[in-house]
């Protein structure tokens, strides 16, 4: 056990009572935000939940992991994130995907303008969300296939996973436009045009307010010399219509780890996965799955699912500092401490890795040891 002198004690805790004061800079109910170097444009300093954004020459580039900062029954039951729905859909039948962490770039341009050519949204992701979450276009699957029965599947978020785990939104998102207000802005489409929420003035958004492409342009908080901007509506096509106002940038997936604070090679970045058909949702009065075309199978109910008790998670990682679980030692994992001290969090994802110091509890001087061994100011993480 290492025993440490009041005076390098009192030196932690202020660390971490600093670290606290930053945190709460960009800490909130949605979890962490890194900017990087470079200035970005107005509303990208809005982006959460363990995302990074930084400018990169005329490109603002959006690293997350695409996993929503509010709770799913999509989670795996035993994940602290997991929460049975409860949202009003009394339809509402659970697809068999569970959310699987991505490695998502988006490039988006900085300075948008509304393109010769509109281009068609393709099925995938067609832009980002604030807390990192993939937005999708208006169709289920090729062939415009709408989302009549698909819609049973998304949880009281309005989301869901596709086959490959990617979680994300065709429609309003509540998480966001009810913790931000419905007016708020929610988010950028690939084209570098911002994505606003239902409301406008106090007033709900419709169709008719917008043009082919689901926007129009006037003065926004973000940019009060006015911009061409999208609108989420309560009716389809939702989020975007006859295709993209300006020129889409690109978006690359990896499956896997979620992204490191380092910003990653573009020229290693693989095409995205792209959604080429969705599980369809069963009505629950139905007593045969009606037959759907697609190769996934049909979602089962949500009955089936069955919450772990209180505190269970994922096993102990071997990493000590290591509280997200992702194999490696960073800032985040301070951030996660400094949530669930502050009482943000009910629990954290690997706690067993949580108390680096070894005195038996959780609190901000881990986190500011965690911090200390990320700028290399101590060799290790040893109770």
């Amino acid at each position: 056990m290492t025993v440490r002198n009041a005076t390098s004690s009192g030196i932690l805790i202020a660390l971490a009572a600093a670290v606290l004061v930053v945190a709460a800079a960009v800490i909130g109910l949605g979890g962490l935000m890194r900017v990087t170097a470079g200035t970005l444009p107005p509303g990208y300093e809005q982006f959460k939940n363990d995302t990074t954004v930084f400018a990169d020459g005329s490109d603002v580039v959006v690293q997350s992991n695409g996993e929503p900062a509010h709770g799913s029954p999509y989670f795996e039951t035993s994940d602290p994130r997991y929460e049975a729905y409860n949202g009003p859909n009394g339809s509402f039948m659970l697809n068999p995907n569970m959310i699987v962490p991505q490695t998502f770039e988006f490039r988006l341009p900085a300075s948008p303008a509304e393109a010769t050519v509109h281009a068609e949204t393709p099925l995938g992701p067609i832009g980002v969300a604030l807390n990192g979450v993939a937005l999708f276009n208006q169709y289920a699957g090729p062939g415009q296939q709408a989302l009549t029965s698909e819609i049973d599947s998304f949880d009281q978020y309005n989301g869901h996973p596709q086959n490959t785990g990617l979680y994300h939104y065709h429609i309003v998102p509540l998480g966001l436009t009810v913790q931000n207000g419905p007016e708020a802005l929610v988010g950028f489409l690939l084209d570098g045009f911002p994505l606003y929420g239902p409301q406008e003035s106090g007033q709900a958004v419709t169709n008719g307010d917008l043009d082919q492409y689901h926007g129009h342009s006037h003065a926004t908080d973000e940019y009060p010399g006015g911009i061409y901007h999208y609108h989420l509506t309560a009716e389809a096509p939702y989020i975007n219509g006859d295709g993209f106002y300006g020129t889409a940038g690109a978006v690359s997936d990896v499956q896997g780890p979620a992204p490191t604070a380092a910003p990653v090679t573009t020229a290693t970045s693989t095409p995205v996965t792209v959604e080429t058909s969705e599980p369809s949702a069963t009505p629950q009065a139905t007593a045969t799955p009606a037959t759907v075309e697609t190769s996934e199978p049909s979602a089962t109910p949500q009955a089936t699912a069955t919450p772990t008790s209180p505190g269970s998670g994922p096993p102990a990682p071997a990493l000590l500092g290591d509280v997200d679980c992702r194999g490696s030692v960073n800032a985040i994992d301070a951030a996660l401490i400094l949530q669930f001290v502050a009482g943000l969090l009910g629990s954290l994802p690997c706690p067993a890795a949580a108390d680096t110091n070894g005195s038996g509890n959780v609190n901000a001087i881990d986190a500011a040891l965690i911090l200390q061994f990320s700028a290399g100011l101590i060799g290790s993480l040893s109770p």
